[in-house]
């Protein structure tokens, strides 16, 4: 394997990663509205803050990857 082909790969995993986490917090805030996220996570047991932390981690990591 060449750097160009192993440059390609990272580059496609990146996009790969960041089109993932962007489609899980578009779900949350479209979809299930943070508001009903955070009802699930409280459902579940969980702080229902941590669902308004999961978004916006998903969200942030769509520029950190």
């Amino acid at each position: 394997m060449d750097n160009r082909q192993a440059l390609y790969a990272g580059t496609l995993l990146r996009i790969s990663l960041a089109v993932m986490f962007l489609s899980h917090a578009w779900l949350k805030i479209a979809v299930f509205t943070p508001a009903g996220t955070a009802q699930f996570f409280s459902s579940l047991g969980l702080p229902g803050a941590l669902a308004y932390l999961t978004i916006a981690a998903e969200l942030l990591s769509c520029w950190a990857v």
